[in-house]
């Protein structure tokens, strides 16, 4: 068979280059920037000046606690006035509602909640934020070029191959993943990036352990009670071990292709 210049030839040329192309990941995992909590007041006296009084000392209280530790704002009062007949005479007494949100770095949020336990303060389980122009390491794309090419040695040294010339790289972002961890399982064990144990893990560690401290101050022993003993402690110390703490996974991958010396 003759192959006419204008003809497509399919046949392979001994001068065409073989090539491999093969992927390789890095992931990090990211805790938390800031958590906001939501603080509540609810009084009632039998006036309205006293119950006034009240709500400063609330107040003066709550800034004390977060004092430089994070941002505090409060909402206005809110005031009802309750009018009963008892043995034939009429008793009004005042009541007062408010409430505050304390938004804290992560660093602080120890410190805080343990102090609005200690004091007595009612708040809401936080909700925690990411700082969402928070840019990737360099070192997480040096990580996953550095995989896919160990993956691509450790292939071709199963066919007595060798690396060659390298050709092209393209790489991309995958799409973040959060994930929600309970405070009372919050463990390293959890999670295999070494980029995660640092002081912010170690910070969430330390408010685990201020609350199980804080539990084991009753004269109870943790890890030997039943669930039927635990409900008879303070819900809103064991509500905090149950605290949702997300994680948010982002994660390189890279292509890299190179030549095969054959």
């Amino acid at each position: 068979m003759v192959v006419k210049e204008t003809e497509v030839c399919n046949r392979p040329h001994a001068d065409e280059r073989k090539k491999i192309s093969v992927q390789g990941k890095a992931r990090r995992v990211l805790l938390p920037d800031e958590a906001l909590v939501k603080i509540g007041f609810n009084a009632t006296e039998p006036t309205g000046s006293l119950v006034e009084s009240r709500y400063r000392e609330w107040v003066m209280k709550v800034s004390e606690i977060i004092n430089e530790m994070g941002e505090l704002t409060f909402s206005s009062p809110t005031f009802s006035t309750q009018v009963k007949e008892i043995q034939g005479k009429e008793e009004r007494t005042t009541s007062l509602k408010a409430h505050g949100y304390v938004h804290i770095p992560v660093e602080n949020i120890g410190n805080v909640l343990i102090g609005l336990l200690e004091e007595g303060i009612d708040f809401d389980a936080p909700d925690f934020s990411f700082d969402e122009g928070r840019p990737l390491e360099p070192e997480l794309y040096q990580e996953a070029s550095s995989v896919a090419k160990q993956n691509a040695q450790a292939l071709l040294n199963g066919v007595e191959s060798q690396l060659g010339k390298f050709i092209g790289l393209t790489f991309f972002d995958s799409d973040n993943e959060t994930v929600t961890h309970s405070l009372s399982s919050f463990k390293p064990e959890l999670f295999t990036n070494k980029m995660l144990l640092t002081s912010n893990f170690q910070i969430f560690d330390n408010l685990r352990g201020a609350i199980k401290g804080k539990i084991g101050s009753r004269g109870k022993n943790l890890e030997k009670q039943d669930s039927e003993e635990i409900i008879d402690w303070d819900p809103k110390v064991l509500s905090l071990l149950s605290t949702k703490v997300p994680t948010k996974i982002q994660e390189i991958v890279v292509t890299v292709t190179y030549e095969v010396q054959v």
